[in-house]
């Protein structure tokens, strides 16, 4: 079946989330919609955040950059001209509409995978909802089921990214190492411009539909709002995504917690940091002064992304990561590498932010 591409450039953060949200809301019936657009600068979290938890307010006020509410879950990212959006309305009636998250994610992640590829890029899905580029984080995903039956596939492509700036208004644990931040986010995220050099976002939507023609084997043809869409995304942007209410209301009763340990070891100095909400591991950052290869640690950081806590669970999966990495880790004992990783989770107590390009990275 064909697909309609919708195309929006500079949109404000409360028209755009509302258009997505129509699109889902109406995709009863319809064809699949493939919407690709750039947003005014702005803060959006997820379905799930705590705006106090994630952002710096007063920070956002100063420059000018809006805060709101995602309908999808997922991290506090920042948007704007390099940052592409795509919101991809699938029909309850579709075969994809009854897949499970993971299966539904990965399955639309493709056409994005398939977009790198016709850069020179390798793309791969990894962990709940990320795409990553030689471990390096390129695109953060996410799902909403409407009402309807209708679902909605988030994401968003970092074209490129100042990091100085998104460590301005979103809150993460770098903030307490000031001088270090801007470094450990660089090395956990990754953008197209750093990978390829400059590149146009019209270049890039262009790769994109042709990654989503090839991925789901349609043809992907320019269309319009319908009246329908349009007259439910201005009582979405006035009645929800222009409100306090919904921007600063408490989504959820299960707030993230931090926390760390620096275990000393006879190979160097073991840190890590860990995001849990109950009893599931959010991410894990693992970092200091032992010598091990970047794509092991990465590996083992992704291993133990939305993860139980459960301490036996914990040591299986670190010890197949390290083993499956052997000598990168210089024969660092699993061990020790567990017991720096339980002791962060069970010293978790102070409520913490949660971004999406930021808080599965090293500190």
């Amino acid at each position: 079946m064909m697909w309609r591409l919708l195309q929006d450039r500079k949109v404000s953060h409360s028209r755009g989330l509302a258009v997505d949200d129509a699109l889902a809301r109406c995709a009863l019936g319809n064809s699949t919609a493939l919407r690709i657009y750039t947003y005014q600068p702005c803060v959006l979290i997820g379905r799930f955040q705590h705006v106090l938890d994630e952002v710096h307010l007063e920070n956002c006020r100063k420059l000018k950059s809006p805060v709101n509410r995602r309908p999808t879950g997922g991290g506090a990212i920042i948007m704007g001209p390099d940052q592409l959006g795509i919101a991809i309305s699938v029909p309850s009636d579709s075969i994809y509409s009854q897949s499970k998250y993971k299966c539904f994610m990965q399955q639309f992640s493709k056409g994005i995978i398939g977009a790198m590829d016709f850069f020179g890029i390798r793309a791969e899905f990894q962990g709940k909802n990320d795409l990553t580029v030689g471990g390096r984080k390129i695109a953060g995903l996410g799902m909403y089921s409407s009402a309807t039956g209708g679902k909605l596939f988030h994401a968003s492509i970092l074209l490129d990214l100042d990091i100085e700036f998104m460590l301005q208004v979103l809150k993460t644990p770098f903030q307490k190492l000031a001088d270090k931040g801007l470094k450990h986010v660089s090395d956990r995220v990754t953008t197209l411009s750093r990978e390829i050099g400059p590149v146009t976002a019209s270049d890039v939507q262009k790769a994109i539909v042709a990654g989503y023609e090839n991925a789901f084997d349609t043809n992907i043809v320019s269309d319009n709002l319908t009246e329908e869409e349009i007259n439910l995304a201005d009582q979405l942007q006035r009645e929800k995504y222009e409100t306090n209410q919904w921007v600063f209301g408490s989504q959820t009763a299960v707030r993230d917690e931090i926390g760390h340990c620096r275990l000393p070891t006879p190979d160097g100095t073991i840190e890590v940091s860990a995001i849990v909400a109950n009893q599931t591991i959010k991410s894990v950052t693992i970092y200091g002064d032992f010598i091990a290869s970047e794509n092991a640690v990465l590996d083992l950081e992704s291993s133990l992304r939305w993860h139980s806590r459960d301490a036996t669970q914990l040591n299986q999966t670190i010890e197949a990561s390290m083993e499956k990495n052997g000598k990168s880790w210089n024969d660092m004992p699993a061990a020790l590498v567990t017991k720096a990783v339980i002791t962060a989770i069970d010293s978790t107590g102070t409520n913490s932010p949660h971004p999406c390009f930021a808080l599965e990275r090293r500190q």
